[in-house]
């Protein structure tokens, strides 16, 4: 067993991770869609911060930054292949390629959040 990096997320935020874990990926997408703003192309963390930290998922503010953060370096980075579905195969390749590394060092998860 791998031990977890230290990070920004709380007990609880990582018993919520593992409970949510098979819808957290669409959910978190689903927010990263909403909150991302079209006009000025860019992702608007605040609102994303807010989602997160609201149901299902009710992260504790320092938790729902990372997701923020990793919401943004998606958008930086997988903005082509993430268009259609924040869901399909080469979306989630790049994200991981690009933000899970980052992700897990500010959370102190891993991010396995198979739920395709």
């Amino acid at each position: 067993l791998l031990d977890q990096p230290a990070g920004r997320c709380s007990a609880e935020d990582k018993a919520t991770l593992e409970l949510t874990r098979p819808f957290f990926r669409a959910t978190m997408s689903r927010y990263s869609r909403a909150c991302y703003n079209k006009l000025q192309l860019h992702m608007n963390e605040g609102c994303l911060i807010r989602r997160a930290m609201g149901d299902p998922f009710h992260f504790t503010r320092p938790c729902a930054e990372c997701y923020a953060q990793s919401a943004t370096c998606g958008a930086q980075y997988c903005k082509l292949q993430c268009l259609l579905s924040g869901v399909s195969k080469g979306c989630v390749k790049c994200v991981d390629q690009f933000c899970q590394a980052e992700t897990e060092r500010c959370t102190g998860m891993y991010q396995n959040t198979g739920d395709l």
